[in-house]
């Protein structure tokens, strides 16, 4: 009599339906991310900063992505599935790549999902501008400091700046007669307060230096060692209570409200607060540019700058921590292993003679540029010697149903099966062992 059998073998990998999808498009993986080194108060709107490379998270593979040159098919969802604007800060397959990723609410524990494998591009699903509510922000890793704020206000270099490496990526560096002007713009948007932040490595901090300012209405810069922070016309805010050291990376904040304190931070931490007893900012009717590395009296930076950022508020101590935290600190986010969308289902009807016919479906998967998988059957007679090996298909690149037959079983004994998937990177998605006795 013949005897049937049937058995569904599915791939043991966990499939990306246990993470949010974005609604549009399909991805073939993903993984998890959560804030984990951040202890204030929830923060709206604020940017975090996502650092991925080979192996990190864990699993992840450039080779992976349809768009490996560009990273143009990754996505980040929040955990009900909705698209969260980014920008790709610094893209670079051969080493780390830093992403800005706007959190509609972020505290400690917050989760988010990072998608990627698709031939849809993420920008579709997530926009582009994490950085909307900043008057600007500039990365400075172009020469013309491109701003990726609201005003779109990109710079000009006048002198010869060049770019290097710096603390997130690359940075500006001035050679102290060299300065980085925007198109002008009305100085009323800061009549309520103004908030500076950048990273600074200065060569030379004893000597009256401008990081970067709004011309005729602020300028920070160092001096005698500290921060200072001008007004121009009405009053002169120094002698900040933490020195800095020449070649050396500070992440530096000012926050000003106007008739009522000027505030200095160092690393995440307030290092002085001083009042303002000079009425503000001297004219807020001028249109003026944004200037990087001097300022209207000429008084050139010579050191290197990144990540500058203009705000028209006073950034708050949390935000501020949590700025320099997520820039600083490789543990403010925490990711999970690599969660893959395909799965691969292999059925298995045994004729009761010697031999075993298959049917395999390989699903939620697809290749690009040529590459192929190889899909193939692992067995022997004990679950931990599955010496005999059966290749299904060598040349697996998209989703669908492969058949095969194994001959030469003896009947009457038992077997284990093992089906394996091997992706173009030699990583496997293998599936459980399943025992049939023929």
């Amino acid at each position: 009599m013949k005897r049937i059998l049937c058995l569904l073998c599915l791939l043991s990998l966990p499939a990306i339906a246990a993470l949010p999808q974005p609604s549009v498009g399909s991805f073939d993986a993903g993984a998890k991310f959560t804030v984990a080194g951040y202890n204030g108060s929830a923060l709206s709107g604020f940017p975090v900063l996502v650092r991925i490379q080979n192996g990190s998270p864990s699993g992840f593979s450039y080779d992976d992505l349809k768009s490996k040159s560009t990273g143009a098919d990754i996505a980040f969802v929040d955990m009900s599935g909705n698209g969260l604007p980014f920008e790709i800060d610094t893209w670079d397959p051969s080493g780390e790549s830093l992403i800005w990723v706007k959190l509609p609410s972020m505290q400690n524990g917050t989760e988010f999902v990072m998608c990627w494998g698709s031939e849809t591009s993420g920008k579709t699903v997530c926009g582009d501008n994490p950085f909307a509510g900043y008057y600007g922000v500039w990365h400075m890793n172009e020469a013309n400091a491109k701003d990726s704020g609201a005003n779109h206000l990109d710079g000009t270099a006048n002198g010869s700046v060049t770019i290097v490496d710096a603390k997130l990526g690359s940075g500006t560096s001035f050679p102290s007669n060299a300065r980085i002007e925007t198109t002008n713009a009305l100085n009323s948007a800061f009549s309520s307060a103004i908030s500076f932040e950048t990273w600074a490595c200065p060569a030379v901090v004893n000597e009256e230096r401008a990081l970067f300012g709004k011309e005729a209405l602020a300028t920070f810069k160092v001096k005698g060692g500290t921060t200072w922070f001008t007004t121009p016309g009405k009053k002169d805010f120094n002698e900040v209570n933490q020195p800095l050291a020449a070649n050396t990376w500070y992440h530096i904040v000012l926050t000003f409200v106007p008739s009522q304190s000027a505030k200095v931070y160092v690393d995440g931490v307030l290092a002085k607060t001083q009042a303002d007893d000079k009425g503000g900012f001297n004219d807020l009717t001028k249109s003026c540019p944004v200037v990087f590395g001097s300022n209207q009296w000429n008084q050139y930076y010579k050191g290197i700058l990144d990540e500058c950022r203009l705000v028209t508020a006073a950034l708050s101590d949390d935000w501020i921590a949590a700025d320099y935290a997520t820039q600083n600190n490789a543990d403010f986010l925490t990711a999970s292993s690599v969660t893959d969308s395909r799965s691969v289902g292999i059925s298995l009807t045994f004729n009761g003679g010697t031999s075993a016919s298959f049917s395999s479906l390989v699903d939620g998967f697809s290749l690009s540029g040529g590459q192929t998988a190889t899909l193939k059957i692992l067995y022997g007679t004990a679950e931990d010697a599955l010496n005999s090996e059966f290749v299904v298909s060598d040349a697996v690149s998209a989703s669908g149903l492969f058949p095969a037959q194994i001959k030469g079983l003896a009947r009457g004994t038992a077997y284990y099966f093992k089906s394996v998937l091997v992706l173009p990177n030699g990583a496997t998605v293998e599936s459980a062992v399943l025992p049939v006795t023929m």
